[in-house]
């Protein structure tokens, strides 16, 4: 009896010490699983804990409570400053995107104009045309992009957007009194309005540098005015 006794409780023995081992390694899993899932939780009511800290704060009075007052104000004027700046950085990009379109069309038209000098014949004059007209499009396109951001750059800054001055180009009498004065005068004519392109794509270049240049400032007084909130609530 003591034999089977003594057995009986070396199985159980053995029994709950696997069942133990086991458990603890499945336990451990779901233990850092819900504390992984804690921490989560913790982690995304943060924001929500400092907005309540910095409300009590502001309702407590002091001077700490009026300098968070102005701080969130001041976050206010330039986070919407911000907005508007990249509003107008966008639109100055759209600006640089039309004029190289057009000076893309007008290199074409200036390698077939060259070909019609040449002696290219009808079909060098068609192409020529073909491509004057384009470009003619495209900066259409560029002088509505050009007034976008005359209107978006007025939100922000005193810059002034130049203008495009690009005329018309003379197709009638290239295609009626073909020869070679005529062609020169078209080719004058259209590196004319490629140079006109280029001084204006370089000119709202620099109008975008100064703009980024302007952003990346307001964006670092608002992280400063950011970091100043974070330690006036951390010091509560």
């Amino acid at each position: 009896v003591g034999t089977v006794l003594v057995l009986v409780f070396m199985m159980n023995m053995r029994a709950a010490g696997g069942g133990g081992a086991n458990a603890k390694m499945m336990n451990f899993g779901k233990s850092r699983a819900r504390m992984t899932h804690t921490s989560n939780i913790n982690f995304k009511n943060v924001a929500g804990l400092m907005e309540e800290k910095e409300e009590l704060l502001c309702q407590a009075g002091g001077e700490r409570a009026k300098r968070l007052i102005q701080i969130g104000c001041d976050l206010d004027s330039l986070g919407a400053q911000i907005r508007e700046l990249d509003e107008a950085i966008y639109a100055g990009k759209d600006v640089g995107y039309a004029l190289d379109q057009m000076i893309g069309q007008l290199d074409s038209a200036a390698g077939w104009g060259t070909w019609d000098i040449l002696g290219g014949g009808m079909l060098a004059t068609m192409a020529k045309h073909g491509r004057m007209n384009d470009a003619q499009n495209a900066a259409f396109q560029a002088r509505q992009a050009i007034s976008r951001f005359r209107t978006e750059l007025a939100d922000v800054s005193q810059l002034r957007v130049p203008d495009l001055q690009v005329g018309e180009f003379t197709s009638f009498a290239d295609y009626f009194f073909d020869g070679l004065f005529v062609d020169l005068y078209i080719q004058d004519k259209i590196g004319t309005a490629r140079r006109s392109a280029e001084e204006t794509a370089a000119q709202v270049e620099d109008l975008l540098s100064q703009l980024r240049r302007e952003r990346d400032r307001t964006a670092e007084r608002a992280a400063e005015l950011e970091r100043e909130r974070e330690r006036l609530l951390a010091g509560m």
